[in-house]
């Protein structure tokens, strides 16, 4: 009984002194004590998802799993824009493999969910470290291996980047990528960097592409430490001859790890060309510096952010004690120190030297979320402070160690004080556990042979330490990046769930729905730049804002008054009647009535109630013009030719208002009003004002309502709220500092005559049998010899149409919309939409699966022969 007890224990203890368990549960339960203690989701309302998670991956985590529930499609959504192909979407935030756990969640807990996938990430980028280290230096004690992986999944990277949490896919696989480039240096099998390459792109190719580039370079360093190592005397024709054979194996093998990806990354790459595909290698022509090198030393400290200029490395004192104490370990060849501080300075550089910012930003110009990338930084002190740990230092070296140390600190003084970039407190805390972590280095290699229960107690104080210096950190960092918004974000969804399903239930047509305040709605300043809920819900909107964006939609929403907002959207926060009618918009969601829209009763969730627009036009209807329609600043005009255009005929659906104007400065602002004659009749006022500068002003509507406008997610036309009788209305603009109107456009909706261009349009409606995500099923009657169908539904070279049994190319109306060519009499129209390279993609990732079998048959051959 005794001995299966002590066996029992044994492999209990064996458990849990594995570096693997230990290290992940010391990762898992560090987040999870935070999360509990500061009241993060589940066990409070705080959450990480902030910024952009708040306002877009916690919805497109949303349509991800209708996805998997089978309700939406995973190559093209109506509910995205117009319609898109949502290959790039996917495959840049949704194709980590934990993601297919929302399945389990409810769309109202996906701030637990999100709040989850970080502790899980960060958890097994622990595990990966552990497999770099333990594989990389095999001298390397258990202790060590431990808390420097607990290091690297607590870094500062990972906190202050968690609100982007498709990039922490990258974070985990970069050690088995690094790892496979050292096998591949020292001849072993080239299998793990081949599969790691692969699945690191395909889990996100954003960060799947920074870890191959920096793979490069690690390549170069390793095999430098490996030429340098190597005791053999050999001549340099063989030594080059060596080098040149693992270079082209390296090579093949990150080849066939991206030829493995194409599945995915060729239509990715194919799908971002209608949008922000294009590199701007322009960047690369500025030689220039940002910020200053010595800012690396204040920017290491306790709860540091990073920003332009400051990046902060943070990965705790055991990796800095390790990275500095390289500067005097005698175990280290002069040769190995001068290398291995050659290529930190070069780490550096990366993120001060603009050439090396923009390879690693992926030849984009990045002006957020600053050193997205500084993992790899992180990951190379790490990588020192291991090789520093294997060697351990000479007793006689103690003296010197301590003096590097000494040194750091006050030159961390100085220059936080230069730099002023941290807190006093911050910067004491830094120095307090540097000195705590660097004595107990000392005393663990003093007593290294001693006895055994004095080293572990020198051990476990070096635990205690570290832990308790990540568990401080690391609440830093949460105390910065975090929002306390869970709860409201729950009952959002549940109420506009509930909305969107009373409109379906109501209403099984086809039709675009439209909002004019969302989830994250400054109620300030009217605006918001969450333009995803369409998605998010799954239901048909105009709205959408993506790092994929089509940019003939952006256009020709534009045109309609919707304006370009810099490079991911179009401001959709009211509804121009005109525009949304001709788009095919039925229900607009409002916090307020809008003139010609017709309240739905008892329909109000989230203060918005559901209203009904009886100007819809349908969404696949005929016409029969050839003629183009030019770009406008005039949103009003460009809606008068379209109509004119769509019924041959000149339609004044929009007149312009007669109105005056005076400015004055008043308490150092200056005001400009307007005063607008609005005639008795049945209108939908609008206003809109064109000026090439961009000095944010306070708009003033009727004393209805306070807009920002002429800056960042601001509107260009806005609504002015009338009762329909003959009155006298004011606008004003408040702003510092004058701004130079080039147009004032005051127009009024015609009601009376976009009802009758309604009922004209709508005579020639075709029968759409069937519409959803990537399938289409139209029948319409063609009476007349020239004539096609229009689709407001965008073009993509995706959608393949079938008219008659017979393919056709379409034409594209407006530069943007799937126009058809109809033959006379009856016409059955099918439409089906492919992924773009979908097919070439799948080919080449099979041959490149081939390639890969025939170099593990080949590489276990070698080994049979060796």
């Amino acid at each position: 009984m005794k001995g299966n007890v002590k066996s029992g224990m044994k492999k209990i203890n064996k458990i849990i002194n594995n570096a693997y368990i230990k290290t992940f549960l010391i990762v898992f339960f560090i987040i999870v004590f935070l999360y509990i203690i500061k009241g993060y989701a589940p066990f409070g309302n705080n959450t990480l998802a902030i910024v952009d998670a708040e306002i877009q991956y916690l919805d497109f985590f949303s349509y991800f799993r209708d996805v998997l529930l089978g309700i939406n499609d995973i190559s093209y959504s109506l509910g995205s824009g117009l319609g898109q192909n949502m290959i790039a979407v996917f495959s840049y935030y949704l194709m980590s493999p934990l993601n297919l756990l929302v399945v389990f969640f409810d769309k109202m807990n996906l701030e637990i969910f999100f709040n989850l996938l970080v502790l899980l990430k960060l958890s097994i980028a622990s595990i990966t470290f552990v497999y770099f280290l333990k594989h990389r230096f095999i001298k390397l004690e258990n202790f060590y291996i431990v808390l420097l992986s607990v290091s690297y999944a607590l870094c500062q990277y990972n906190i202050a980047q968690a609100s982007n949490i498709m990039w922490l896919d990258g974070v985990y696989m970069l050690p088995l990528i690094l790892l496979g480039v050292y096998n591949i240096v020292n001849e072993k099998k080239s299998t793990l960097l081949i599969c790691s390459t692969f699945c690191s792109i395909l889990f996100n190719w954003y960060t799947g592409l920074i870890n191959c580039l920096f793979s490069f370079i690690w390549f170069t360093f390793e095999i430098a430490i490996y030429e340098i190592s190597a005791s053999e005397k050999v001549g340099f024709k063989i030594r080059f001859k060596r080098v040149f054979k693992k270079f082209l194996k390296y090579v093949t093998s990150m080849i066939v790890g991206g030829l493995i990806s194409s599945i995915v990354l060729l239509p990715t790459i194919i799908s971002l060309q209608s949008g922000r595909g294009n590199l701007q290698f322009n960047l690369l022509k500025d030689w220039s510096f940002i910020g200053d090198f010595l800012s690396v030393i204040p920017e290491y400290t306790l709860g540091a952010t990073s920003q332009q200029g400051l990046v902060s490395l943070f990965c705790g004192s055991l990796a800095l004690v390790g990275c500095l104490g390289s500067l005097c370990n005698t175990k280290i060849s002069k040769k190995e120190k001068i290398l291995f501080w050659i290529f930190l300075i070069i780490f550096i550089l990366m993120f001060y030297w603009k050439p090396i910012m923009v390879m690693f930003s992926l030849v984009k110009d990045v002006s957020s979320y600053w050193y997205r990338y500084s993992y790899i930084g992180i990951f190379a002190i790490l990588f020192f402070a291991a090789y520093f740990y294997r060697n351990k230092i000479d007793k006689d070296n103690y003296y010197t160690f301590l003096k590097i140390i000494g040194i750091y600190i006050v030159l961390l003084m100085i220059l936080s004080y230069i730099f002023e970039v941290n807190s006093r407190n911050k910067i004491y805390f830094t120095i307090a556990f540097l000195l705590l972590i660097t004595l107990a280095n000392i005393f663990i290699n003093y007593v290294q042979d001693k006895k055994k229960v004095i080293k572990n107690i020198a051990v476990i104080t070096l635990y205690v330490l570290v832990i308790a210096e990540f568990t401080f950190s690391t609440s830093l960092l949460m105390e910065t990046y975090h929002t306390n918004t869970a709860n409201i974000y729950a009952n959002y969804v549940s109420e506009e769930e509930k909305q969107i399903d009373e409109i379906k239930n109501k209403d099984k047509g086809f039709y675009r729905i439209t909002q004019t305040s969302t989830r994250n709605m400054d109620y300030n300043t009217k605006l918001t730049a969450n333009y995803n809920e369409p998605l998010a819900f799954n239901y048909w909107g105009i709205s959408s804002y993506t790092s994929d964006p089509d940019e003939n939609q952006r256009n020709l929403l534009n045109n309609l008054g919707y304006k370009i907002n810099g490079e991911n959207m179009n401001i959709v926060n009211t509804s121009i009647l005109g525009a949304d009618s001709f788009l095919g918009v039925k229900y607009v969601l409002s916090s307020y009535p809008i003139n010609g829209l017709e309240e739905i009763e008892k329909t109000e969730k989230n203060g918005k109630k559901v209203y009904e627009n009886p100007y819809v036009l349908p969404l696949a209807f005929t016409y029969n013009n050839s003629d183009t329609i030019d770009d406008n600043i005039n949103p009003f005009e460009y809606q008068n030719e379209l109509y004119s255009h769509l019924l041959n005929e000149d339609i004044k659906l929009y007149v312009p208002l007669k109105y005056s104007s005076n400015e004055k400065i008043e308490n150092g602002k200056f005001i400009k009003s307007y005063e607008l004659e609005i005639p008795n009749g049945n209108y939908a006022v609008y206003g809109n004002l064109y000026s090439s500068e961009n000095n944010s002003a306070d708009l003033k509507v009727n004393n209805s309502y306070n807009t920002n406008y002429f800056c960042w997610l601001a509107p260009s036309v806005f609504y002015i709220p009338t009762s329909g009788q003959q009155e006298t209305v004011k606008v004003e603009l408040l702003s510092n500092n004058k701004n130079n109107i080039q147009q004032e456009q005051f127009y009024a909706l015609q009601l009376d005559v976009l009802k009758e261009i309604s009922n004209k349009i709508s005579e020639r409606k075709a029968n759409i049998v069937d519409m959803e995500n990537g399938k289409i099923h139209i029948k319409v009657e063609n009476n007349e010899e020239v004539n096609k169908l229009l689709l407001t539904i965008p073009y993509d070279s995706g959608w393949k149409i079938i008219v008659n049994n017979k393919e056709v190319k379409p034409e594209k109306f407006l530069n943007c919309l799937i126009s058809i060519p109809l033959e006379n009499g009856n016409n059955d129209i099918e439409m089906k939409y492919e992924l773009p390279y979908l097919k070439i993609g799948i080919a080449i990732t099979i041959m490149g699966i081939i390639l890969l079998l025939l170099i593990v048959r080949y590489e276990r051959k070698q080994l049979i022969i060796n």
